[in-house]
């Protein structure tokens, strides 16, 4: 009888600790992500790219379980805070995405840039009693000038998954 009181308690206490929540996500802080992504105007392969970089966004953003919404060339403010509310979040609190695919500044070896911000407004902390924190993240990727389209889909996911998985990691605490 001793024994079996004893793996009973050890086994409700480990059920009590995995009922115990997780650290919260990054993304958590937040209510959704809105992802711009700006291709170069008269490059129609850079329009594909988007076209690609919004739909692993929206793949990558359902694994993490956070809303999502791929804005276009054609929204503005009013209809960017619109989709953010139909899709079921909050665009004041909210993380901004922007992918800008951009040729090199002359006289820069030929080639392409492809750079992911995000941003977010200032959020409470979630493990340091109210703190504040802003929310930045910056990733680039250079391209050579004759990349193929199929090489720099991979490079626009590569740069999405560096950044899910960093905003998908638990929260630190603040020092």
């Amino acid at each position: 009888m001793g024994l079996a009181a004893a793996l009973g308690l050890l086994a409700s206490g480990t059920a009590s600790a995995q009922d115990q929540p997780a650290a919260p996500r990054t993304l958590d802080l937040v209510t959704g992500v809105l992802l711009y992504c700006m291709p170069a105007a008269a490059e129609a392969w850079t329009k594909e790219l988007c076209a690609s970089i919004d739909k692993e966004a929206a793949g990558l953003a359902k694994t993490a379980k956070v809303h999502f919404v791929a804005l276009k060339t054609t929204d503005n403010d009013a209809t960017n805070k619109q989709k953010a509310r139909d899709a079921g979040f909050d665009p004041t609190n909210a993380l901004w995405l922007l992918v800008k695919v951009q040729r090199m500044s002359p006289g820069a070896r030929p080639g392409w840039n492809i750079g992911l911000q995000a941003d977010a407004n200032t959020l409470p902390h979630a493990v340091s009693k109210g703190q504040s924190q802003r929310l930045v993240f910056t990733q680039g990727a250079t391209l050579d000038a004759g990349i193929s389209s199929r090489e720099a889909a991979k490079a626009g996911k590569m740069l999405l998954e560096a950044f899910f998985e960093t905003f998908s990691k638990p929260v630190k605490p603040a020092t």
